[in-house]
C-alpha cells in the first residue's frame, strides 16, 4: 500500500476510533457490555474504510474452501473483520518458540501488493498467505477491546497484560514473512466506574510499530498513548 494513501487511510481509522470515544464517554450506557462496543466500533471502522480508496473489500483469492455449486473458485474476502484467527510467536515452559493462535477483537487488512511468502515469491490469487500453513493475512490495524463496569466486565489486569503482550508481538513480527503481523495496534481499555462528568479528550495518533493505549474512564475522559503526545 503506497504510504500517502496508508497515512489517510490510518487517520479515518483513528478519527473514528476517538469519535466513537467521545460518544461512548457522554453516553456510557448505550453501549453495555464488550461485545457492543466491538459491534458498533466495527460497523463505523467498515463505514469509514468504504470511503477512502482502499475500500473494504480484498481481491478475490483462493483458500481451498469446500466448493458451493453457485460460487466462482476465487472470493473476494472483507478487509475488516472480528476474531479472526491469527497466529503469533510465543515461547513454551521451556523457553522453546512456538506458535500460537489468538482472536483479535478487530483487525484491518493490509494489501498484498509488494508482499512476498515465505519463498520469496509474490502471493498469488490460488496462493494466499495462510492457505497451507500458519501465516497471518498482512494486517495494517488490530484492536484490543477490554471492558470494565460497575458491576461486570474482565476486572483481572493480567488478562489486559496478556491481550497488550500478543499486540507487540504482531508488530514486532510484521516485518517476518514466514508470519507476518500488523502495523499499528491500539489497546481500547473502557471504563466505567465513575459518575459522569465533562472533560476534555487529548487526541493521539497511531503510531506505526507501537502499540497505542486508549484509555477511555468517564470522569477523567483522557486518551493515553504509550508516549503522550497531543496537537496543538
Amino acid at each position: 500500500m503506497d504510504k500517502y494513501i496508508e497515512k489517510s487511510v490510518i487517520s479515518a481509522l483513528e478519527k473514528e476510533i476517538i469519535a466513537f470515544i467521545k460518544e461512548w464517554q457522554r453516553s456510557p450506557f448505550m453501549w453495555n457490555r464488550e461485545r457492543d462496543i466491538q459491534v458498533e466500533l466495527a460497523s463505523r471502522l467498515k463505514s469509514a474504510l468504504i470511503k477512502t480508496k482502499i475500500g473494504n473489500k480484498l481481491k478475490p483469492f483462493d483458500y481451498g474452501c469446500v466448493r458451493l455449486k453457485g460460487f466462482k473458485k476465487e472470493q473476494p474476502c472483507s478487509r475488516l473483520c472480528c476474531e479472526e484467527v491469527t497466529y503469533y510467536k510465543s515461547k513454551n515452559k521451556k523457553r522453546k518458540r512456538i506458535i500460537k493462535s489468538c482472536y483479535p477483537d478487530i483487525i484491518v487488512y493490509n494489501d498484498l501488493d509488494g508482499c512476498v511468502g515465505p519463498d520469496g515469491l509474490p502471493y498469488k490469487a490460488n496462493n494466499p498467505p495462510g492457505k497451507n500453513s500458519k501465516v497471518n493475512w498482512p494486517m495494517l490495524l488490530v484492536c484490543e477491546i477490554k471492558y470494565e463496569s460497575e458491576s461486570y466486565g474482565d476486572f483481572h489486569p493480567d488478562h489486559r497484560k496478556l491481550d497488550r503482550k500478543k499486540l507487540q508481538r504482531l508488530i514486532k513480527q510484521q516485518p517476518d514473512r514466514n508470519i507476518n503481523g500488523t502495523k499499528y495496534a491500539c489497546f481500547l481499555n473502557f471504563k466505567r466506574i465513575k459518575k459522569v462528568s465533562n472533560a476534555n479528550i487529548y487526541p493521539t495518533l497511531l503510531k506505526k510499530g507501537k502499540v497505542v493505549d486508549f484509555v477511555s474512564d468517564i470522569k477523567e475522559s483522557a486518551i493515553l498513548p504509550l508516549r503522550r503526545r497531543h496537537r496543538k
